[in-house]
């Protein structure tokens, strides 16, 4: 008895999957928020007071899913459940789907007087409110696994939208209600609120775009260049030898960019119908980076110290056995880094241009994109104050009060410097909206993408060099150099203690 139990419960089981599967993506949506559209909406002005997800951070496909990726992780108020099971909902087994990923999800503008089924959290539950925007919202829309249907994220709260085919709740959309009961009843209204199809018309429109993006920041580099430290007097040379030394640079920057451009459309319309006119701010996201940075100190990597006579004379007893003269560092092609080069960066956004008919005034999309990637550079050359200290470093036991360290300040000098700065910068506008378009042959256009010109200005409003410890050089002396030199030098450079 348990047995045949147990195997008609497999069968029911296995009878309301095949069902389930047999039905369309829409109907499962329908089924999930029901088709009770009677009610008046809750006009939605604002969003984020009861937020679902939680706000996305850039209006881009991959920050969408990177989002949801990270709520669906931390598993918190439900997020993780109520994510798989709205994935489902479109076909997915839920989020960690292989089919699911960031291809699936396009950014968009929805416009004022969207209606559908708002997701929010309250109660310890997510909930379904039948609601109108009252004004346009970023989004995204998220495509089932089959391509047939979808939903929607908002951007500002993380909040789903259903928004079921308008003729389900708005009978005056509903075209293939020709006074014919059986149109009628594929749109799921009785026949008497069918009302004859309405003729669609393509009227000139324009549609007014602006952009705009800044960044305004900086980066610090630390490297250590081995250099070698040349003491001068009237082309008489002193090798004082090689030794590491530190050099930061450091950076600032400001990007900004802006797009403004007016294009003009054939807008499809019913012939009852006023359209107003379009205007789209949309965001510019930027990205900089410095991708390569050279900096030369000296005569070809060597510190020249240009000294007089009797400083001359002081480190030629302390130096006389170093090698006289100069060693070059390997040259470096700082023609390389002031070559700029630009391409365009045009993705497409919502697929290839496709036409049809005017044979009814269906929602499309038309995507606003463009951009650009720039490799650019620069090359400085500067003076830079920078202090050479000799010391000792006395080993083995110290007096009261005694130092390890003992220094000579040998002097303060003026070193050239070079450097070199290349850097990538990368503009990008992308947002998409709905409208009804018609091409020049009064054909309306199902997708299009339109490029929007972008203006990038940008500068490196700091260049900063320190060599050395702050501002310090050290080179190593032994106690006899150290007590030598002593008698010349002292802890002090211009009057100033050496820090």
């Amino acid at each position: 008895m348990k047995k045949i139990f147990f195997q008609s419960a497999l069968l029911f089981v296995f009878m309301s999957n095949v069902l389930y599967a047999q039905q369309s993506c829409k109907q499962i949506l329908e089924q999930k928020f029901g088709t009770n559209y009677s009610t008046t909406p809750i006009t939605l002005n604002r969003l984020g007071t009861s937020p679902q997800f939680g706000e996305i951070p850039k209006h881009e496909a991959g920050s969408a899913y990177n989002h949801l990726k990270s709520v669906y992780n931390r598993k918190v108020k439900g997020s993780h459940k109520e994510i798989d099971v709205l994935l489902q909902l479109l076909g997915y087994s839920g989020f960690k789907d292989p089919s699911f990923n960031a291809s699936r999800i396009i950014p968009q503008t929805l416009r004022a007087g969207t209606t559908g089924q708002m997701g929010r959290y309250g109660k310890g539950a997510h909930r379904y409110t039948w609601s109108v925007l009252g004004q346009d919202f970023p989004a995204y829309k998220i495509l089932s696994n089959s391509g047939d249907c979808f939903m929607y994220i908002m951007k500002k709260c993380g909040n789903a939208f259903y928004v079921p085919d308008p003729c389900l709740y708005n009978p005056e959309n509903c075209d293939p209600c020709k006074w014919n009961p059986a149109a009628c009843d594929s749109c799921k209204i009785s026949p008497e609120k069918c009302i004859p199809k309405k003729k669609i018309v393509c009227e000139t429109q324009n549609v007014n775009i602006s952009a705009s993006g800044k960044i305004e920041s900086g980066d610090v580099f630390n490297v250590k260049e081995t250099t070698t430290i040349i003491a001068n007097f009237n082309g008489k040379t002193i090798n004082l030898g090689s030794y590491p030394v530190s050099i930061r640079t450091m950076y600032d920057y400001v990007v900004n960019a802006s797009a403004t451009d007016s294009k003009t459309y054939k807008i499809a319309r019913y012939e009852d119908e006023k359209i107003a006119p379009v205007t789209m701010n949309l965001p510019i996201n930027l990205g900089f980076k410095i991708a390569q940075q050279k900096v030369q100190i000296g005569n070809n990597g060597n510190i020249i110290l240009n000294i007089d006579e009797k400083n001359f004379k002081s480190l030629s007893s302390v130096f006389k056995n170093s090698t006289s003269g100069t060693s070059s560092s390997s040259a470096v092609d700082f023609d390389s880094f002031v070559k700029r080069t630009e391409t365009k960066n045009i993705e497409t956004l919502t697929g290839t241009t496709a036409f049809k008919k005017a044979e009814k005034a269906t929602i499309q999309q038309i995507g606003f994109l463009g951009g650009s990637k720039i490799q650019d550079g620069k090359v400085k050359n500067s003076e830079q104050m920078v202090r050479i200290l000799g010391v000792y470093r006395k080993a083995g036991k110290l007096e009261k009060g005694e130092v390890a360290d003992k220094y000579l300040c040998l002097g303060s000098f003026s070193v050239p410097v070079k450097q070199g700065i290349q850097y990538d910068l990368s503009s990008k506008v992308g947002a998409a909206t709905t409208l009804m378009i018609c091409d020049e042959n009064n054909n309306q256009v199902i997708e299009k993408n339109v490029e929007v010109p972008v203006k990038v200005d940008y500068k490196i409003t700091k260049e900063e060099v320190m060599i050395g410890d702050s501002g310090n050089v050290t080179i190593n002396l032994t106690e006899a150099q150290y007590k030598k030199l002593s008698k010349s030098y002292g802890r002090c450079c211009d009057g100033k203690a050496c820090e």
